[in-house]
């Protein structure tokens, strides 16, 4: 997955480099968000940074880890 996403970032590929730096942003906004308390907006970021690793290659998920993120959002 590694040489693939960086293959792609080198090669220009938009939704790549476009995922890549959206992931360090959100990155970003993690931390103070987690040691602030507010789980709400945190898992919002989890949810949205999980979109974005899939823009990364496809080889990210698959239908089990599909599944799994589907559960944990239900659950909350």
């Amino acid at each position: 997955i590694h040489e693939n996403v960086w293959g792609a970032f080198r090669a220009g590929r938009t939704e790549t480099v476009t995922a890549l730096y959206t992931l360090r942003d959100l990155a970003l906004k993690m931390a103070p968000t987690l040691t602030s308390g507010d789980l709400d907006t945190f898992a919002d970021l989890i949810a949205e940074n999980w979109e974005n690793q899939k823009c990364l290659d496809s080889s990210v998920t698959n239908e089990q880890m599909e599944s799994l993120f589907s559960v944990a959002t239900r659950a909350g």
